[in-house]
């Protein structure tokens, strides 16, 4: 369990509380909102560059803002990784204080934001930035656990999160994923969970799901183009659910990715690549924590995963030397 500075938490709930947002809110409440806060247009605008942008980034333009984040992920990670970028644009006039000095200044932000994002590819993480970012990540996911994606309905301004029934081995299973991923990415996965806070239940939950959807980010350049359609020809034959099918085939590529990291072998940017179907990204909080639970069994146990995995290792001819 996350915890660190209490004083931190209550300064997030504090700013997000002054933004007004509806409960539960949609995206775009939360731009108009920032928005209204700079006096300047905010937008979002999804980037589809096959898993070679793995970051979100702010374009600033004379009338407006533009937010752009991968399109190859998840709604839900997407919306995180827009909530973190209209944060990082409403502290620069800081909304408690109107101040844009210090910290929050134009100069100072200008080297954070070019490593603003969740998964931070882009640059280091600096002590001067660190605190910065950790500022970002408990007001992101304070802010999307009050989001339509978690909430299901506002009583008398108490927040009603969605009850998700999760066996303790399967929340196991969930950490253990993610440590994986951040062991094997090493070094690179260093910007993932920067910020440490008092997190309750469904706001850990939240931020393993986002940490696994980071990491697998950073791995989509690393899937075997191969992976996807090996898996669902493989899945058809043993008769799977959809759902199931879902989880095997996410788990292959992500398995083949994590192999292909290892060696070093990034796939060839003309072939598309990303670990999440292209049919699975819109999902509840609820459905998502149920699918990366199967993600996550299937990974360790499956052996359509570890036919598909063996398969790309034996057949590498599709991609380069990262």
């Amino acid at each position: 369990m996350r915890r660190a500075s209490h004083a931190l938490r209550e300064q997030c709930e504090n700013r997000i509380d002054h933004l007004g947002l509806p409960l539960p809110f949609e995206p775009a409440d939360l731009l108009q909102a920032v928005a209204n806060v700079r006096r300047r247009t905010l937008v979002a605008m999804p980037a589809a560059l096959a898993g070679r942008a793995l970051s979100s980034h702010v374009i600033t333009m004379q009338d407006r803002d533009v937010i752009r984040y991968p399109a190859d992920t998840t709604d839900m990670h997407g919306d995180y990784l827009i909530t973190y970028e209209a944060w990082n644009l409403a502290l620069e006039v800081d909304p408690l204080t109107d101040d844009t000095s210090g910290d929050t200044s134009l100069g100072a932000l200008a080297e954070i934001r070019g490593v603003s994002s969740a998964t931070g590819i882009g640059g280091m993480v600096t002590t001067a930035n660190r605190d910065r970012r950790r500022e970002l990540e408990v007001l992101t996911t304070l802010s999307q656990t009050r989001s339509a994606h978690v909430i299901s309905k506002p009583r008398s301004h108490n927040l009603v999160a969605a009850q998700i029934a999760v066996p303790k081995r399967d929340l196991d299973e969930l950490d253990t994923l993610r440590d994986t991923l951040v062991r094997v990415l090493g070094p690179a996965s260093q910007p993932i969970g920067l910020g440490e806070s008092d997190y309750d239940f469904t706001e850990n939950l939240y931020r393993s799901l986002i940490e696994i959807r980071d990491a697998e980010l950073l791995l989509a350049a690393f899937v075997h183009p191969d992976a996807r359609k090996i898996a669902v020809g493989l899945c058809r034959e043993r008769g799977d659910s959809s759902r199931r099918l879902a989880a095997v085939t996410e788990a292959a590529n992500l398995s083949t990715a994590l192999h292909r990291f290892q060696a070093g072998w990034r796939t060839r940017r003309e072939l598309p690549t990303n670990v999440i179907p292209a049919g699975s990204r819109r999902r509840t909080f609820a459905s998502e924590v149920r699918h990366l639970c199967a993600v996550a069994q299937a990974l360790d146990k499956d052996p359509i995963v570890r036919k598909v995995s063996q398969y790309c290792l034996n057949y590498p001819d599709s991609s380069t030397p990262a």
